[in-house]
């Protein structure tokens, strides 16, 4: 199922980048250098309120460019396009590679692995900024590629409207006068529809869609059974972590299904709908049920124990994957 590959590359892109950008980004300082010197990007990255997190505004200093740590760059850049003027070593690692070892030899730095580099940007209205980091974590999208998702968006999401998808008990619904912020922020929780609001398995029909560039993100109405309507978030982690041969609702489809798992059976879908488990149920099904674990403990013979909600829910999995028991604290 898509969406249990994709939750695994998430977590992972949380804290790194993309799988696909980090792939394509080169190990070695000179093929990296050639890679973004004096190319296009888009600059993106978290922000607090003095700015971006990641970027600080850029001078030049000699031969190189120095962060003005007081000064970060502000948060209206970010989503925008920049030409990168310079990809330099960092001034930490710079005085290694530039002396030579015991035998003579003078050490290159475009044959550094995994440098620490800055990357200089300027952006349209003259504005010079700078970002620090090894090439597995720069995130630096091209805005060739922007451009192209941009205009796949916009081409392909109209035709969204009217599909339908199924919520599980690890989606992410929020109410209909939720903000991006809203949906974004360390509080986001408290935006999202009670599980006992939301339907499992049940059709939720699309209504409106909407593309954010700045954020690579796609924000959905649905329409629940009953008439209510709640919003849905597909965030750039999603989005760039999907299988690009995949269809374009399963690529926007985010923490939702874009249709109910045929290996499901129909005890099970039954026992997902009513949010409730039964001996033998598979660990897929408990998932869409209960959602993801808190925990994981090895309960010995290959099989898992599985902790919910603080301690309070505890379910026994044997070596083959199958509810044996369960446990639960009022």
């Amino acid at each position: 199922m898509h969406m249990l590959r994709i939750i695994g590359c998430f977590l992972i892109a949380a804290v790194l980048c993309s799988a696909a950008v980090c792939d394509e980004v080169p190990k070695k300082f000179g093929p990296l250098k050639k890679m973004y010197l004096n190319q296009k990007v888009v600059v993106s990255g978290s922000t607090f309120p003095r700015g971006m997190l990641d970027w600080n505004l850029a001078r030049p200093k000699g031969d190189y460019y120095e962060p003005d740590l007081m000064n970060h760059l502000p948060a209206a850049y970010k989503g925008r396009q920049a030409l990168v003027i310079a990809v330099q070593m960092n001034a930490l690692h710079r005085a290694e590679y530039s002396k030579q070892n015991a035998l003579g030899e003078q050490t290159s730095p475009d044959d550094v692995v995994d440098p620490y580099v800055d990357v200089v940007v300027r952006f349209e209205d003259g504005t010079v900024a700078m970002k620090t980091a090894y090439p597995g974590i720069l995130g630096l999208a091209m805005a060739a590629d922007d451009d192209k998702l941009t205009a796949e968006m916009n081409r392909e999401l109209p035709g969204v409207i009217g599909a339908r998808f199924y919520a599980v008990a690890f989606s992410k619904l929020y109410k209909p006068t939720a903000t991006l912020e809203d949906m974004q922020g360390s509080g986001e929780i408290l935006s999202r529809l009670s599980m006992t609001e939301v339907p499992l398995l049940a059709p939720l029909t699309i209504t409106k869609a909407r593309y954010l560039p700045e954020e690579k993100a796609v924000v959905l109405k649905l329409t629940l059974p009953n008439g209510s309507e709640a919003l849905a978030l597909t965030s750039r982690t999603y989005i760039e972590n999907s299988d690009p041969k995949a269809a374009f609702l399963e690529r926007v489809s985010g923490t939702l299904l874009n249709s109910i798992p045929k290996k499901l059976t129909p005890k099970e879908v039954g026992s997902i709908k009513s949010k409730t488990l039964f001996r033998g149920m598979s660990k897929d099904a408990v998932q869409f049920a209960v959602g993801f674990a808190e925990r994981t403990n090895d309960w010995g013979r290959g099989g898992e124990q599985l902790v919910f909600f603080s301690g309070k829910l505890t379910i026994y999995i044997d070596s083959a994957g199958r509810v044996t028991d369960w446990q639960s604290l009022d």
